[in-house]
């Protein structure tokens, strides 16, 4: 039989909302794979109803397997790689033709211009799906018997409850006897059931990025398939919620927050905060770490200048999505960034890499400082020109700490940061040395209040009390069996010692030649100095570079400057910041005088200083900008970053 040529695809107009689909021809499970291609018009309700395919690519050295592609132009052989192959071939049927959408047939590969405006239209492909199918398999048949049996083991506990996914709640059905047990015990799993939980958490297709975007898109009908087991995509994620809600396994419960609130579809993500949360998601092709996300964002964003393009370098994509944040003025994006080489032609510090997982908490500090209007320019693709407040630079490093702590590390860093004297001693700031050490190693601002109060969140007392008690029976060769004693006295220790943990991962308790503690990325080095970068909301440490330029090194968690203290002075003693959390980490912000009980929406210092210029239109005070500062004796400059 004569080898047939390589199918050549016929161009389809992106502007008409063109896309290919392809029609899986029946056959018996030794037969070749053949389709037929037909171009379409993807508009809601007049689509040729079709099956939208979500699976892992796998790795371009897999073994690729030869199709037969037909069209109304000619016919062709196509070579597709190994998954998509063995998917194929599962979804085919001896009798019935299957009509389906696939990006590796139904998108020519081999051209960039094509790909860029495809991968455009890939939201509304799923969406506008009949269903999404998604293929969980593993590769093996003794891997694919745990993913069914944790499918089955997941959907009869799911069967118990009635789970809300807008409050992340859930309460047992009527036909449960005691529910309330139901709820508050931990599945009752052995060892390898917890094992094939894991396993099922952890197969390929939830690692990768592309499936977070086709998942969210998909509608209820659409289903998961792995070996034999077909089960409904909704109610796979209502099992992994009832993992994250019920007592189970830390590691369990971790992951499955994690993928519950990546693959939430009622939950929208700004640009931000999706570079983080996908991070840890793989793409086939660099590039799609940031245009993957595309797709993904709230339809306000949907104005972003950032467009795909396959023809730039993955340095290039990652200028070009910093690019895209200083156009919407979301300069927080400055805290992704770290340091890099020092070699002019390799990505600037300031362009984030949305693939380098974050292995630090982010700093969620409420209502931190008095919110000032940024100026952020690129100079030449090569330079961000800011405007910065210098802080101080730093001088110490007391303590490092790159993983999670149990009990016994966290107090021996903790014995490793006090002295006799941090309980006597004042602060730079007017507070005492132990309040700002309590404040900088949980990074919380003491001096803020928090209504309704967390009661997740230690209190000074209680967190002095911790560090009083670890330095007087830990320090010293004394019984740890009696320091646990006694911190098993102080209700907040064990919250403490936690928070401490997480605080502190992945990075380090400075000092500044100003006498500031802060907590600051790992990578902090002696002589990287503090800035306060107008419209960034948090400190950031920059390290000098050749040509009087400077690095990104990260933010910091600075005690006695995260309310703009370097900018505006300390805050009057008469009032007090309160902050209203709203959900979502974001919060309103109040000012109360003690005395009066008066409440005000703007800085007391703002309107001291006089640079209050009245609420923009949609009720919040105008920024502060640099002038401003400046005629109030700030000395405002502008540094270069590369």
């Amino acid at each position: 039989m004569t080898s047939l040529p390589p199918y050549s695809y016929v161009p389809i107009d992106a502007a008409r909302n063109e896309i290919r689909i392809l029609e899986l021809l029946p056959g018996k499970l030794i037969d070749p794979i053949e389709v037929a291609i037909t171009t379409v018009t993807l508009r809601e309700g007049s689509t040729i109803p079709y099956e939208a395919l979500s699976y892992p690519w796998g790795s371009k050295d897999d073994p690729h397997f030869e199709i037969t592609v037909r069209s109304g132009f000619g016919v062709g052989r196509l070579l597709i790689r190994q998954n998509l192959w063995v998917f194929l071939k599962s979804l085919r049927t001896p009798a019935a033709s299957r009509i389906l959408w696939t990006d590796a047939i139904c998108i020519d590969q081999n051209n960039n211009e094509e790909k860029a405006k495809q991968v455009l239209q890939m939201h509304r492909v799923y969406s506008l799906a009949e269903r999404v199918v998604i293929w969980l398999d593993s590769g093996s048949a003794e891997m694919n018997a745990l993913v069914e049996e944790a499918m089955d083991i997941l959907l009869a506990h799911r069967e118990r409850v009635d789970i809300d996914w807008k409050s992340g709640s859930i309460r047992p059905r009527s036909s449960v006897v005691d529910g309330m047990a139901c709820l508050q015990s931990q599945m009752n799993l052995t060892s390898s059931q917890w094992v094939a939980v894991s396993r099922l958490m952890n197969v390929e297709w939830f690692s990768r990025l592309w499936t977070v975007q086709e998942a969210r898109l998909a509608s209820p009908l659409s289903i998961c398939l792995c070996g034999t087991k077909t089960i409904l995509w909704r109610h796979l994620m209502d099992s992994l919620l009832l993992l994250r809600l019920q007592p189970s396994p830390m590691a369990i419960r971790e992951r499955a927050r994690y993928l519950t609130d990546i693959f939430n579809p009622e939950t929208q993500w700004s640009l931000m905060k999706l570079c983080e949360l996908t991070s840890r998601q793989g793409c086939s092709q660099p590039q799609d770490h940031v245009y993957a996300l595309l797709g993904m964002l709230p339809a306000e964003q949907a104005w972003l200048p950032l467009k795909v393009d396959y023809g730039l370098n993955l340095d290039q994509v990652f200028v070009k999505l910093a690019e895209t944040f200083i156009a919407g003025n979301w300069f927080e994006f400055l805290s992704l960034c770290r340091p890099v080489a020092a070699d002019y032609g390799l990505r600037p510090s300031w362009a984030p890499n949305p693939m380098l997982p974050r292995n630090t908490e982010e700093f969620y500090v409420p209502g931190c400082g008095v919110p000032t209007m940024g100026e952020v320019s690129v100079i030449k693709g090569k330079v961000l020109r800011v405007a910065a407040v210098e802080c101080g630079a730093v001088s110490t490093i007391v303590a490092s700490f790159e993983t999670l702590m149990g009990m016994p590390e966290a107090i021996r860093g903790i014995v490793s940061m006090l002295s006799d004297e941090a309980f006597v001693d004042n602060y730079v700031s007017g507070c005492s040395v132990i309040e700002a050490l309590c404040g900088t190693i949980l990074a919380k601002d003491f001096s803020t209040l928090i209504e309704p109060p967390d009661s997740q969140i230690p209190s000074l007392s209680s967190s002095i009390d911790v560090l009083r008690t670890i330095w007087r029976y830990g320090h010293k060769e004394k019984s740890d069996s009696l320091l646990y004693q006694k911190l098993q006295q102080i209700s907040a220790s064990s919250s403490f010692l936690l928070s401490f943990s997480h605080a502190c991962k992945g990075r380090a308790l400075v000092r500044t030649s100003s006498g500031y503690l802060g907590l600051a990325s790992s990578l902090v080095q002696t002589g990287d100095i503090l800035y306060n970068i107008l419209g960034h909301p948090i400190p950031l440490l920059l390290r000098p570079a050749r040509d009087d330029k400077l690095q990104i090194v990260g933010d910091c968690f600075a005690y006695g400057l995260m309310n703009a203290e370097a900018l505006l002075g300390p805050f009057p003693p008469s009032m007090e910041k309160i902050v209203h959390p709203l959900g979502d980490r974001t919060q309103r912000r109040t000012y109360r005088n003690k005395a009066s009980g008066e409440i005000t929406l703007v800085d007391p210092r703002v309107i001291s200083q006089g640079i209050f210029h009245g609420f923009s239109n949609v009720g919040v005070p105008h920024l502060v900008t640099r002038e401003d500062l400046r005629a109030i004796g700030i000395n405002v400059q502008f540094k270069e970053i590369t």
